[in-house]
């Protein structure tokens, strides 16, 4: 059996607005709950970030040139509609077209994320995010708008980045909750609120653009037992459910193939303001993913989601086991002792 991957399969990458995007107070755009944090020593200045607003075309020319075709971006909530729920910005609808458009024109197939953690500051102050159903509303609101204004040229959509967060008590950081005891009943209206703002929009997008896919991405954390007793291993194999239902449960339950969305290496490095990096161990991380990625495909038969001539299609090898589709690196050891 040949070990090329097909013609079409989709290779890119992945970003957020507030890690990328910079102009927070241009171009109409509203605050969001990101624009207000300070930097610090593990914090960035989300002000300017790479500076993607203005300087999009150039890291386009970059990705066509390292022969990517797939690009995972957010559309910020803030900016196409300044307070969350009021009057929608044109400016801000307007530069999503031509950064969608720009990435057509090189080949680049867009992926749309609706949501990755920088509520509207007008929402979180005054309904605490997503704890509230107005904020609910309002996002089925905002996500149906863009839709509207873009489904007919993006097939791919995300609407909550490692939407399995919201079901954790980090769901109060990442859900706009700006103030509260965070309750355990909280939580779960968070959970509620998010899990019924993608089947909403999930069947909106099918209702109105039949064939696009709309995915729930999620964030997966290796857990392993701290010791051998029953009881630690118990309690890893029930935290790794709560939190991963991973890959081989997810595409074991529901036979529908895993698209991959991030898996990266974060490294704090300095730059002496001469020579280059040496970054031959990211080089060497990914590389060994891309391997065992492979590796699932041909000898596992993992079903992985490429583009064919003829629109969508799933690519495998005769059996069928899902890859590994890490949005983090972190092992965590599960003791109850």
């Amino acid at each position: 059996m040949s070990r090329t991957l097909p013609t079409g399969f989709l290779w890119g990458n992945s970003v957020s607005s507030m890690q990328t995007e910079g102009a927070w107070n241009e171009g109409g755009k509203g605050m969001s709950v990101y624009d207000i944090r300070e930097a610090s020593e593990f914090a960035s200045d989300w002000k300017v970030a790479t500076d993607s607003y203005h300087r999009y075309e150039e890291d386009f020319d970059l990705m066509q040139d390292l022969g990517m075709n797939c690009y995972r971006f957010q559309i910020a909530w803030s900016r196409v509609c300044p307070e969350g729920d009021g009057e929608f910005n044109q400016e801000g609808i307007d530069f999503y077209a031509r950064f969608i458009d720009g990435l057509l024109a090189r080949g680049i197939e867009p992926m749309v994320c609706l949501y990755h953690f920088d509520m509207p500051l007008a929402l979180a102050e005054k309904y605490n995010g997503f704890v509230d159903r107005h904020v609910l509303d309002a996002f089925v609101r905002y996500g149906q708008k863009m839709i509207d204004c873009f489904g007919s040229k993006v097939k791919y959509w995300l609407t909550f980045n490692e939407q399995n967060i919201y079901h954790m008590p980090g769901a109060f950081q990442v859900g706009g909750y700006l103030k509260g005891e965070k309750t355990l009943r909280e939580l779960y209206q968070i959970q509620h609120h998010v899990m019924m703002a993608h089947v909403l929009l999930t069947h909106y997008l099918h209702d109105t653009q039949p064939g696009k896919l709309m995915g729930g991405m999620l964030a997966h954390q290796l857990i392993y037992p701290a010791t051998c007793k029953p009881r630690d291993i118990f309690c890893a194999m029930q935290y790794d459910e709560f939190l991963n239902q991973n890959l081989l449960r997810v595409y074991a339950g529901w036979r529908l193939p895993v698209f991959p969305i991030e898996n990266g290496i974060g490294v704090i490095e300095e730059w002496d303001g001469v020579n280059p990096i040496d970054d031959e161990y990211r080089i060497a991380y990914h590389r060994d993913h891309l391997q065992a990625m492979q590796d699932a495909m041909f000898e596992d038969g993992a079903q992985v989601l490429v583009i064919s001539a003829g629109g969508l299609s799933t690519f495998s090898a005769p059996r069928a086991i899902c890859v590994n589709a890490t949005a983090w690196s972190t092992l965590t050891a599960i003791t109850t002792t």
